[in-house]
């Protein structure tokens, strides 16, 4: 079973020059398989992630809007902000885990880096385009292996509140995240 993020090796212990190159690859390289055993024995504890699903996170209405380059953008965020209900307010910053699709965004080297939540597979290939409150984009700097087809628990922390790149409002909701179960 390999873990859930890739573990990168460890930086080579500085050697001096009289070991034998085949003595520095077999010491990286039990290096870099006890790194892989902590990570992925270092799953974390779900008592320190706060559940939540779509049911909450979706359970108001919030049309897509949009963000008037016209106008001053930091009053738009605000009246946008003031659209999500307290009771979803509220996870601002909190550890959670969420379970829902993968739909990949950011690929690099074969790893997902960037993708979006969603509630389920029809938003990604064959209904309508979901509301901006029915995904959730997750940001995992080491990437993962893709995951399609199946549902995955996502834990990280959340961010409630309008994501805006380059003046587009690109989502709601946002999670960095810290680990992936399948």
């Amino acid at each position: 079973s390999r873990p859930a993020f890739p573990v990168s090796p460890p930086s080579s212990p500085p050697f001096p020059p009289a070991i034998p190159m085949t003595l520095r690859l077999l010491v990286t390289l039990c290096s870099f398989a006890t790194s892989a055993l902590v990570a992925h024995a270092a799953a974390p504890r779900t008592n320190e992630f706060h559940p939540i699903g779509f049911d909450q996170l979706a359970g108001f209405n919030f049309a897509n809007p949009t963000i008037d380059p016209s106008r001053p953008v930091e009053p738009q965020i605000e009246a946008l902000t003031e659209r999500i209900p307290w009771n979803v307010r509220k996870f601002d910053g909190a550890k959670v885990v969420m379970s829902g699709f993968m739909l990949p965004v950011v690929v690099e080297d074969g790893l997902v880096r960037e993708f979006l939540l969603m509630k389920d597979q029809q938003g990604c290939c064959f209904g309508m385009m979901p509301a901006m409150n029915e995904w959730v984009v997750v940001k995992i700097p080491s990437g993962v292996n893709p995951a399609m087809d199946e549902t995955i628990f996502i834990y990280g922390t959340i961010k409630v509140g309008p994501q805006v790149n380059d003046g587009y409002l690109t989502g709601i909701y946002e999670i960095d995240g810290v680990y992936l179960k399948r």
